[in-house]
């Protein structure tokens, strides 16, 4: 073996692990390895993963397990992204190992996807319009995460939203007036008709 061979075979060798990875090949992404311990009548073998626990957790795979979103850090809109993100602590199944929280972008397939869209539209997130209403609201926060029908479904992002009031004005209107009538009064009605659609 001559002496450039030598050097371009250990180019990646790390002192921890006997591995040569050819130096004109990109850099791995991942690493996973094993390492086996022996008790007193049998080997064990354990599963090494030398990569970022956040980076892990956004991987979609059966050994990644995301069991709902964390409460802290709450969900929020990302206006500059018109996106919904929320935060998870996803389970390493192999060795039952919580990672460290993560956020992700929610899509419409996500089955609370149109219960975060209503909340966002309600509080202001989405259109800052609809947070002078908050005193008129009959229901929490809680209840629309929880509520099994929204009639916001297909209205997928605020540029739709605005797309389908300037084709119809009155698009969910009657949607939001039931969530509001029942701390209505003759008085201010007409704040309604001179607010909707909530766009500037």
């Amino acid at each position: 073996m001559s002496p450039r061979t030598d050097v371009l075979m250990h180019a990646y060798s790390h002192k921890c692990m006997h591995i040569y990875i050819y130096p004109f090949r990109p850099y791995p992404k991942y690493i996973l390895y094993n390492y086996i311990t022996k008790n007193k009548k049998s080997y064990v073998m354990f599963d090494c993963l030398n990569m970022n626990d956040s980076d892990l957790g956004k991987i979609t795979n059966v050994c990644i397990y995301i069991n709902g979103y964390e409460k802290i850090p709450p969900p929020k809109y990302d206006i500059g992204k018109d996106k919904l993100i929320v935060f998870t602590k996803p389970l390493y199944l192999p060795s039952s190992q919580y990672l460290s929280v993560i956020s992700l972008e929610l899509n419409e397939n996500d089955l609370f996807f149109y219960n975060y869209l209503a909340l966002f539209i309600l509080d202001g997130s989405i259109f800052p319009k609809m947070s002078k209403f908050q005193n008129f609201y009959s229901h929490s926060a809680n209840d629309i995460i929880k509520c099994k029908h929204q009639n916001v479904q297909r209205s997928y992002q605020q540029s739709t939203l605005i797309r389908k009031w300037k084709e119809d004005v009155d698009f969910l209107k009657q949607e939001f007036i039931s969530l509001i009538e029942e701390k209505m009064n003759k008085k201010n009605e007409h704040l309604i008709s001179n607010f909707w659609p909530p766009v500037d």
